[in-house]
């Protein structure tokens, strides 16, 4: 993945970089001042997040301007990222060839989408074509969790499955009625009914 440079006197706004760029599956280096930023642009980073305002006597627009000079970093894509108001900097950072020109705070989503524009846009220069797949974020898929069940509900769900008496008797194995059918003529209820009364009137007969 992309290596991003981030320089800034802020550590909370380096960590907060961090934590985004990570996230989005970038390498991320870091640099306090003007001074470590144009150090650590030596290793040649693929695009670097600047402050415009920061201590140690080498502002951003310096380190862009230093960065442009540079056979190595002249087009290096670079993205102003300060509090400075656009009116009195982003003009500034365009003369020195800034890539773009953000404000702080950001918008949720900003910084990662102008980053990849950012890289999109040195690569077509390059002529390395426009294929924005190469620099887009890597989004794991989330595994959907498979009930489980427990072995004695299974045990006893085939239990139940194999039993004669969940069963239809149209599908039930070995069921036959081989009872006499005198025996299975008595099982009627107008049969015993007209025995009982025969015999009643055998007994008044009698």
């Amino acid at each position: 993945m992309p290596k991003v440079l981030v320089v800034d006197d802020e550590a909370m706004i380096r960590s907060a970089l961090t934590k985004i760029l990570v996230s989005e599956g970038y390498d991320v280096f870091l640099a306090r001042n003007g001074k470590e930023g144009l150090l650590a642009c030596r290793d040649l980073p693929d695009i670097v997040i600047l402050d415009v305002d920061m201590p140690g006597g080498v502002s951003g627009f310096q380190v862009l301007e230093a960065l442009r000079e540079e056979r190595n970093t002249k087009d290096l894509p670079v993205i102003m990222l300060t509090s400075t108001p656009p009116l009195l900097g982003e003009q500034t950072a365009m003369d020195f060839g800034v890539s773009h020109y953000l404000t702080k705070p950001w918008s949720v989503g900003t910084v990662e989408t102008v980053v990849r524009v950012a890289l999109r846009e040195a690569k077509v220069a390059r002529g390395d074509g426009a294929d924005i797949s190469d620099y887009a974020p890597v989004k794991k898929k989330k595994k959907k969790k498979k009930k489980k069940v427990k072995e004695s509900e299974a045990d006893q769900s085939d239990e139940l499955m194999r039993s004669p008496e969940t069963q239809p008797e149209a599908i039930r194995p070995g069921i036959v009625d081989d009872r006499p059918k005198s025996r299975q003529d008595d099982s009627d209820p107008d049969q015993k009914e007209e025995a009982v009364i025969g015999e009643q009137r055998q007994a008044t007969d009698g």
